[in-house]
């Protein structure tokens, strides 16, 4: 028998998150607390196999800061030569340890030390949500996760694994500014517009241009800043405090308890929170004053909006500057953008509010919940996913479930049949070729669910697997972009030569995910193969063909080959002779076609200049016929010559020069006649 089927959508957030639920026109927030419309992203371990998650973890994990992890979105699907990872593996209270070149986290209850990635923490927090939800497994639960614009496919992945491992079943990720556009045009009533996203969570910041016309939804554009957000501030405030004690404190007091607080967690985690409720404050008042207790003593710290909003300023300023060089590149001005949606918990405070309206003026819209907005739209997408295709959402017969979101916003009427949206990505997608180059296979705001083809082969003989290896960036360098995972394909079979074996066809997916396909030429099978979001080092490398570059390449390499064979009993050009035998020999060996093509190409430039028909001496250098047309065959378009015999002469004639040809019994005599 068929469960009923509930959908959920979960905006997973650094901070906070917030949850969703359908079931037969029901819309619930999930919650854990009856006050709050969010669940604190936070996880307390009271023993290696339990787990108390949002507000019951920040009340109950006392001074045990060793058990106790926030922020794990910053870091999940990321390795550790990261500087985000380096940066958290620095601050967090909570031991984090490299592992495989992966972060992980120490932890240790009652002297027991354990250790979980943070797929396995993020894990809890989802399998807390489904818990709520569907306690007794009684349902067959539909979820959307919304993830930041500028996650990279790894960590999404991550993010997906981590649902999975929760035991959710059928599970899509969408980026959160598309939900909070989702979200807030179930309320908006007109047919076009052209929408700022400007999203600032506890972790990351994204800014993303959507164009709407009538139902139709296309991403423009996507940027942003992965490591910037409320955290920020809250470090801000933070410094706020510690500034304030350096100025009531003597030095010895002050160093005393505020100087080594990296030795001290469990107090520095109490004063990040003091931190974080002084900017909460700040939203609604000019001032606050903060006690701070130490053990004889509270000290009462005065922090104001003004003095806040000049720390902040910065923060702000580079927010503006991401999104107008976002812009640019699209060319949208100012004076075209409709909407600015202002979403995430950091943007309730006010001094965003005021920046952005002195950059875009009075189309700031303040009247929607910054907190639900995002996971409210992921939970009409859901709602649809089973009737979408390529972008198209079709909501179902009867009343659509997006009117019944839309009604849980606001009361209205009517809303259109139909949604049609594109997404885009936020970073190129390309794979390690020879010599750490990267080979571009999607470009940056190119559209979801565009499809690539490419041929490999193996290169090295006796090779055991196929390794392809995956990164984002904009870098032409592999090793300079960012690592998202790789795939691998074990060879049943030794293989030595070097024509193409392998088709692979890469899909990126509606949700930003990589789908690959593996046709082996040679066995004539089809493999889908998984990408690998865990990096390993680097093990051996594809060879990617192109077939016009591989021509070309052939048509050098057998120019290099008739080279050296002149030039086997001179001295004067052995090193040259050296590097032909060098290339020759690295073209059995691979096939990456753009490096020897350059390559190669330098090679006989250097041969060129050598007997160049410029220099005077030419007509000293005894050179043969067929070794000038090797190295310069257009001259089998610009001779003139007459048959004597076995023997040619005529006329060479370029842009700049005529030159006399005579051939005698074993060389050809060149000489510039003007």
């Amino acid at each position: 028998m068929n469960k009923p089927i509930v959908y959920l959508s979960i905006d997973f957030g650094t901070s906070n998150s917030c949850a969703y639920s359908s079931h037969n026109g029901r819309i619930c927030n999930v919650t854990s607390s009856s006050s709050k419309s969010h669940i604190p992203s936070s996880i307390f371990y009271r023993n290696e196999n339990e787990a108390v998650i949002g507000d019951a973890a920040e009340i109950l994990h006392g001074n045990q800061t060793k058990a106790f992890v926030r922020k794990v979105k910053r870091i999940i699907g990321l390795d550790c030569s990261q500087e985000c990872v380096k940066k958290e593996m620095e601050d967090s209270t909570v031991p984090i340890e490299q592992f495989d070149n992966y972060p992980r986290y120490v932890l240790t209850v009652n002297g027991n030390t354990f250790f979980r990635t943070p797929v396995e923490i993020a894990s809890e927090l989802f399998k807390y949500i489904l818990k709520k939800v569907d306690s007794e497994n009684a349902y067959d639960i539909h979820a959307c996760i919304t993830v930041p614009a500028t996650f990279f496919v790894s960590q999404t992945e991550a993010v997906k694994k981590a649902a999975v491992l929760a035991g959710l079943k059928n599970v899509h990720i969408v980026a959160e500014p598309v939900a909070a556009v989702v979200g807030y045009s179930l309320m908006a009533s007109s047919e076009q517009d052209l929408y700022l996203v400007y999203d600032l969570g506890g972790g990351t910041f994204d800014a993303t241009i959507v164009k709407r016309v009538k139902q139709v939804y296309s991403v423009m554009a996507k940027s942003g800043d992965p490591y910037m957000g409320g955290c920020d501030i809250d470090s801000i405030v933070y410094s706020l405090l510690l500034d304030y004690l350096r100025g009531v404190l003597d030095s010895d007091q002050y160093d005393r308890y505020f100087a080594k607080l990296s030795s001290r967690p469990g107090y520095r985690l109490k004063l990040l929170d003091t931190a974080r409720e002084a900017k909460e404050s700040l939203s609604s008042l000019e001032e606050v004053t903060v006690p701070i207790e130490m053990r004889k003593q509270t000290i009462y710290c005065m922090i104001t909006r003004s003095e806040l909003n000049k720390r902040v300023s910065p923060l702000i300023t580079k927010s503006i500057q991401i999104i107008k060089e976002m812009m640019k590149k699209i060319s949208v001005s100012e004076e075209m953008l409709t909407t600015v949606i202002m979403v995430g918990g950091p943007t309730q405070y006010p001094y965003f509010a005021e920046c952005l309206q002195k950059e875009f003026g009075d189309i700031i819209r303040r009247d929607i919940n910054v907190e639900t907005v995002v996971a409210q739209g992921a939970l009409a997408i859901e709602e649809n996913w089973d009737k979408m295709e390529l972008g198209r959402m079709v909501p179902k017969k009867g009343l659509p479930p997006s009117r019944r979101v839309k009604r849980h916003i606001e009361n209205v009427e009517t809303i259109e049949s139909e949604i049609h949206f594109h997404d885009c990505l936020s970073y190129s997608i390309g794979i390690r070729a020879f010599d750490d180059s990267c080979y571009v296979l999607f470009h940056k705001s190119e559209q979801y669910n565009a499809e690539r083809v490419i041929k490999l082969s193996i290169t090295q003989k006796c090779q055991k697997f196929l390794l392809i290896e995956f990164c984002q960036g904009e870098s032409n360098v592999f090793s300079q972009n960012t690592p998202i995972g790789s795939i691998r394909y074990d060879l049943k079979d030794v293989r030595q030569n070097m024509e193409p074996q392998f088709e692979l066809k890469i899909r990126i997916s509606q949700q930003g995910t990589l789908m690959c396909v593996l046709n082996d030429l040679k066995l004539k099978q089809t493999k889908e193969l998984q990408l690998n979001t865990h990096i390993t080092q680097h093990e051996t490398s594809l060879t990617i063909l192109d077939e016009e570059g591989e021509e070309h390449l052939d048509e050098l390499i057998n120019r290099l080959i008739a080279i050296r064979k002149q030039l086997v009993d001179s001295k004067e050009y052995g090193d040259i002779a050296n590097n032909i035998q060098t290339l020759i020999k690295e073209r059995q060996q691979t096939h990456n076609t753009t490096e020897l093509i350059h390559r190669c190409e330098q090679v006989i430039n250097q041969y060129k200049m050598m007997v160049s028909l410029s220099s005077v001496l030419i007509g000293q250098r005894g050179l043969r016929w067929n070794q000038l047309l090797i190295l310069f065959p257009e001259m089998k378009h610009m001779v003139s010559v007459d048959v004597i015999g076995q023997r040619m002469s005529g006329v060479i004639k370029n842009e700049e020069e005529v030159i006399e040809v005579k051939e005698n019994e074993n060389e050809v005599e060149l000489m510039i006649v003007n």
